[in-house]
């Protein structure tokens, strides 16, 4: 026999309840459904995850064929070329900071 929550417990599952069914509506009818669906904010990683894979291979695929000197300065100019273009764009306005 299953002992009754209390009345505290209930509400705060029945809160959790509403909001999973407001903002998972996919995640809840998976789960109704004997049928689980990843949570929502499991969706982007794979995307992510695999982006990141296919960087790595590419990068060792050109040191192993292009040779690790030339490719280690290909990689370096790669990654000061991606820092120096993920600034905002916005110039230092104070020019006595120089």
């Amino acid at each position: 026999m299953r002992d009754k929550l209390p009345s505290w417990d209930e509400e705060c599952l029945a809160e959790l309840a509403r909001r999973t069914r407001e903002q998972d509506a996919d995640f809840v009818a998976g789960l109704a459904g004997l049928r689980p669906v990843a949570p929502r904010e499991y969706h982007g990683r794979t995307a992510v995850t695999a982006a990141a894979v296919v960087t790595v291979v590419l990068t060792l695929g050109v040191w192993v064929w292009l040779g690790w000197f030339v490719a280690l300065l290909v990689t370096i100019k790669a990654v000061a070329a991606v820092v120096l273009l993920s600034g905002d764009g916005d110039s230092d306005e104070d020019l006595s900071a120089i």
